[in-house]
């Protein structure tokens, strides 16, 4: 589906108003996709609990912008607002991972951007950047880590196993 309109089960915690930015959020988990829409990974979500940006290992296919098993690094909120045809709110980056690794995945919330990155033996990757939205609506209110099985009906039910999960501030 679009990923603009993306719902999953989703552990959230606030994110400290009062503490100083940047926020990072990290997860390391093992996890691998083996159907079209199945993902897990980050997730920061508005005050309402609507997520608005999404860095995911998942499976995607026959979409403008899928590369199969990798990376996602989704703009919710730019995607719902978005008109049908128009340029990708999706950055995909293929992992490189083997099925069953161990992946290392951070966001770091800054005062005007949200750069996503992949851990690795040797430090991390960057991703990509998305702007932080100036709508209200839109407010980083939360953090967590979230999981979605796939298509309506897809047959395969896949273990997400999240090692940990860190949400801290770095002044």
């Amino acid at each position: 589906g679009d990923p603009g309109t993306i719902t999953a089960p989703m552990m959230l915690v606030e994110i400290p108003g009062n503490a100083p930015l940047p926020h990072v959020v990290e997860t390391l988990m093992n996890f691998t996709p083996s159907a079209d829409g199945q993902g897990a990974g980050l997730v920061l979500a508005s005050e309402r609990g609507l997520p608005i940006f999404a860095l995911t290992r998942g499976m995607c296919s026959g979409r403008p912008g899928c590369i199969g098993d990798g990376l996602y690094f989704d703009n919710l909120v730019a995607a719902r607002l978005t008109p049908p045809g128009y340029e990708s709110k999706t950055l995909a980056v293929d992992s490189n991972l083997p099925p069953g690794a161990p992946l290392l995945l951070r966001l770091i919330i800054d005062a005007t951007g949200v750069p996503a990155y992949q851990g690795g033996p040797t430090g991390f990757t960057a991703i990509g950047t998305w702007d932080i939205s100036k709508r209200a609506e839109d407010r980083l209110a939360f953090a967590g880590i979230m999981a979605f099985n796939g298509a309506a009906g897809a047959a395969d039910q896949l273990a997400e196993f999240f090692q940990f999960y860190i949400l801290k501030s770095m002044p």
